[in-house]
């Protein structure tokens, strides 16, 4: 498999949020989890984050943007 860079989604002094694609036991997940820097300022996983089968992607894309445009309606959001 191409190596895809994890994607930072959120930043914190503290922590991060990453997307990323990862493989467990042959198969691909679309992977969005928690890290935290440890003492030595690395940015390891917490067991805080899900999994979702790499072939729901395009389902869980769909959802995502139905829920970004309800917020932006609702005015929780700018466009």
């Amino acid at each position: 498999m191409k190596t895809i860079q994890p994607i930072v989604i959120h930043e914190t002094k503290s922590g991060q949020i990453k997307v990323s694609i990862s493989e467990f036991k042959g198969s691909h997940y679309l992977d969005v989890r928690n890290y935290y820097k440890d003492s030595e300022g690395n940015f390891k996983p917490t067991p805080k984050g899900c999994s979702v089968p790499i072939e729901n992607t395009r389902k869980l894309g769909i959802a995502i943007k139905k829920l970004y445009l309800a917020a932006v309606e609702a005015g929780l959001i700018e466009e």
